[in-house]
């Protein structure tokens, strides 16, 4: 039974601090990085540095990119760009893979602007914890009209 107001003000933060604590375990943590054209690595190369330091936790990775030209500078464009991907791990060991961003993933933002974005790793689950580092490069060097590369990162635990 209540009995008083200090009871009810007891009650309300127990339960306040417990949903806080609850929601906390819960939610997805997100990192996300753009790197401009100008700023990449002999102009084609993208480094993004990923914190995967939680062995319980599984990693989604989203790439995206812009283009800005105009419709027939994009039907004039190749049907994709072709990207080497280095990762590097917290001991230093490489893996390398190359992937390709298609053409037909761009959406029309406005009459001069295309953007993608696309799953590049789904329930990634690191074989070594730590800060990995993940080396993007164009393999045929950045596209002319291309902004630059994003990585987006979220992290979020496995539900069994």
């Amino acid at each position: 039974m209540i009995r008083s107001l200090r009871d009810i003000f007891i009650i309300l933060t127990s339960v306040s601090v417990l949903s806080m604590m609850l929601s906390s375990c819960c939610e997805p943590s997100v990192s996300d990085r753009f790197i401009k054209k100008s700023k990449a690595k002999d102009g084609s190369r993208y480094d993004f540095e990923l914190v995967l330091s939680d062995s319980t936790s599984l990693y989604d990775l989203t790439l995206y990119t812009r283009l800005n030209c105009t419709p027939r500078q994009f039907a004039a464009m190749e049907d994709g760009f072709g990207v080497g991907a280095v990762w590097t791990s917290p001991d230093s060991l490489e893996y390398r893979e190359v992937f390709y961003i298609p053409k037909a993933a761009f959406v029309r933002d406005s009459f001069y602007s295309r953007s993608a974005s696309m799953p590049y790793r789904r329930a990634l689950k690191p074989a070594k914890t730590g800060i990995w580092t993940l080396s993007l490069i164009m393999l045929d060097g950045t596209p002319e009209f291309m902004d630059g590369l994003g990585l987006n990162c979220r992290k979020y635990q496995e539900n069994f």
